[in-house]
């Protein structure tokens, strides 16, 4: 079960995960939005979205959506990371490199920028 906990951190509401996400490498993986997931705010609302692997620099963004498209950052080709109707994070033929620290930042309309931290691991260890 993964639980979640908030803490108001410079401007943005930080959500802070206990749990980690296991995917398998050679498959799909999909790394989940615990805010989305947990319906506290739904993807109707959300206006705009970045997952940052390691850290929440802009060196180590991933993917964003904006303006209902999501677009690799920061030189990554097409098809490696998706953002998908939940905003969950998609990763394509996950390899070991994948595991660590996923960050993401999420803007819901009319409301205050959220961010959120998902550990991920790799299934076969």
């Amino acid at each position: 079960m993964q639980w979640l906990s908030l803490l108001i951190c410079c401007g943005f509401v930080l959500a802070i995960t206990d749990g980690t996400v296991f995917l398998e490498r050679g498959h799909r993986g999909i790394v989940p939005c615990p805010l989305v997931q947990s319906r506290q705010i739904s993807p109707k609302d959300i206006v705009a979205m970045y997952w940052h692997y390691g850290s929440m620099s802009d060196t180590a963004l991933l993917i964003s959506y904006f303006l209902e498209r999501a677009a690799p950052q920061n030189g990554i080709p097409e098809g490696v990371y998706d953002i998908d109707d939940e905003f969950n994070l998609i990763i394509e033929n996950v390899t070991a490199s994948n595991e660590g620290t996923y960050f993401f930042k999420l803007k819901p309309h009319l409301k205050m920028l959220q961010a959120g931290k998902v550990e991920v691991c790799d299934k076969g260890k």
